[in-house]
């Protein structure tokens, strides 16, 4: 019963996305008008929905990537190259969209995401280096401070712009 409800609660999550995503495709020049703009205020949050249809998928994008990370970690646990491997493709295709689409109306906001997504990657490729491959303790304990550093810089300049604001 639980494996039928878990198989119903990951095609909800993959299915709604997907279908709010191309009807918002569909009806993208109606997006701007009020009534659009109030009823769907939630789904489009910061998007610059003035920019492109693409931004529409955005949102789907940033739920799919959540879900393949989780499916990665647990499907791929005997590999972690594969699991490095597809870390790095998610943070990687996540930069090429903000860097693209541009899709929040503030650009300091696609820079921050931006930012966000860097330094993501740093942490990724330490991860590597955490690997069975490396058998150096001493290397260890400082990649693990270089972690530290990456992190701790991550959090402070994202903490010091939300109390900024």
């Amino acid at each position: 019963m639980q494996s039928v409800l878990a198989i119903i609660f990951f095609v909800a999550l993959v299915v709604f996305p997907i279908i709010s995503a191309m009807r918002f495709t569909d009806n993208f020049e109606r997006l701007s008008t009020k009534e659009m703009v109030i009823k769907y205020y939630s789904y489009f949050t910061d998007l610059d929905i003035t920019a492109s249809a693409r931004v529409v998928w955005f949102p789907v994008y940033f739920m799919a990537r959540r879900i393949m990370l989780g499916l990665t970690i647990v499907l791929l646990d005997q590999s972690v190259i594969w699991q490095v491997s597809g870390k790095i493709t998610l943070v990687l295709i996540a930069l090429n969209l903000v860097g693209q689409i541009k899709p929040f109306r503030d650009p300091f906001r696609n820079r921050m995401e931006q930012f966000n997504e860097t330094l993501m990657m740093f942490v990724v490729y330490h991860t590597i280096c955490f690997t069975p491959w490396l058998q150096n303790n001493r290397a260890y304990f400082i990649l693990g401070y270089s972690v530290v550093f990456i992190v701790v810089l991550h959090l402070f300049v994202n903490f010091y712009f939300i109390a900024k604001d």
